[in-house]
């Protein structure tokens, strides 16, 4: 299947970093050829993968002529990014990373926002849930709903959840410099919420409030990320204070206990029940309004029986926690891709925490860089 010679309403690059994702990367480019609204070019950048990554695409490419591939030398995903976008002839950009899915009708839904979008909108993000190694769908991965101007709520969470999520107008990109190359291996995974950050500056975001990508979490990606996650957002934090001197302090709070209750959330789904028992204290401690969460604290009872449990038994955990994914309701195990667009969204529990939440995002909205001393570069 190629693209259709019918006339796209906007033009879109898709744009897949890889690096050793053989294992993965046939059904990636797979969920990008079964759009309903197929992108003008798809390009793959090999960041010197050593395994038969580039071979994988060589055969798609050959199949496909709207595929193309680009090697070069191992340089980390930011650079891999910045080569694919560098090549694109299109008007927006979707990422993708080459281990994650899109459902069928991801581009097309972000298109249709896209056309009808004003010339200050940046950013078209949507939902996604997670995904194992198999395609099995556990988890829903934010149900964020904010849109216009986001940049004082990108300071303290994430809500752009991963890198296969967003539509960006090339310009917009361009505008910023792009993605930013570490060479410091302790930071990287924080390109992508840096950029982010930088667009919101110029930008507004608008939302697409469906499930329409996946994250896949698996052994490698999940022992790469944790290493390095601490002190990408330690590195994330310091620079918007040095950015901007005059940042509210409670903006690094708010940032803190977001984090904080991520990671404890990843910990639990991962099973790594010790880490759990390790942010909790911390959580409590730079925010007590988590102390009304009642998520929270499920996990964190399941975790100490889980963790007394693996005292006696001392065995290793998986990737991903077989007893979280007994918890979810059987829809987020169905297989992919059909079912999970009608999945649905935005289901947060009623409760104190809640109210005192949607308060601070009220006062973080009406944070704007403009308001701020100037930003130091």
């Amino acid at each position: 299947m190629s693209p259709s010679n019918s006339p796209n309403p906007i033009t879109i690059s898709v744009v897949i970093p890889a690096y050793n994702a053989a294992a993965f990367i046939g059904q990636t480019l797979d969920s990008v050829m079964e759009q309903r609204l197929l992108p003008n070019e798809i390009i793959v950048v090999d960041d010197g993968s050593t395994d038969q990554t580039s071979k994988i695409v060589e055969h798609y490419a050959n199949k496909h002529n709207c595929i193309q591939l680009i090697q070069q030398d191992n340089l980390g995903v930011g650079a891999a990014r910045n080569t694919g976008i560098a090549a694109c002839t299109s008007e927006w950009i979707a990422l993708l990373d080459a281990d994650d899915l899109w459902f069928p009708d991801k581009l097309q839904k972000q298109a249709e926002l896209a056309i009808n979008s004003s010339s200050n909108i940046g950013l078209i993000y949507c939902w996604s849930v997670l995904i194992d190694e198999y395609g099995k769908i556990f988890k829903l991965q934010g149900k964020a709903d904010y849109q216009g101007n986001v940049w004082g709520i990108l300071l303290t969470e994430t809500i752009v959840t991963n890198t296969s999520v967003p539509l960006i107008r090339k310009s917009a990109i361009e505008k910023i410099g792009g993605f930013e190359c570490f060479s410091d291996t302790q930071v990287t995974g924080s390109e992508d919420q840096i950029l982010y950050q930088k667009l919101a500056e110029h930008y507004q975001f608008s939302l697409v409030p469906e499930y329409l990508s996946t994250y896949r979490i698996h052994s490698d990606n999940m022992s790469s990320m944790d290493e390095n996650m601490d002190a990408s957002f330690n590195y994330q934090l310091s620079q918007n204070i040095r950015r901007f001197p005059s940042l509210p302090s409670y903006v690094s709070k708010i940032a803190k206990s977001n984090y904080y209750y991520y990671r404890l959330v990843r910990e639990y789904i991962s099973g790594n029940y010790t880490n759990v028992l390790r942010y909790l204290p911390a959580l409590l401690w730079a925010d007590p309004a988590y102390f009304f969460r009642t998520p929270l604290w499920r996990m964190s009872i399941k975790a100490t029986y889980q963790f007394s449990l693996s005292l006696i038994n001392r065995r290793s955990s998986p990737c991903v926690n077989p007893n979280y994914i007994k918890e979810q309701p059987e829809i987020f195990k169905s297989e992919i891709p059909k079912r999970a667009a009608q999945i649905p969204g935005h289901m947060r529990e009623p409760s104190l925490f809640n109210l005192i939440y949607r308060l601070r995002i009220k006062k973080l909205s009406e944070l704007s860089p403009k308001t701020l001393s100037s930003p130091i570069n």
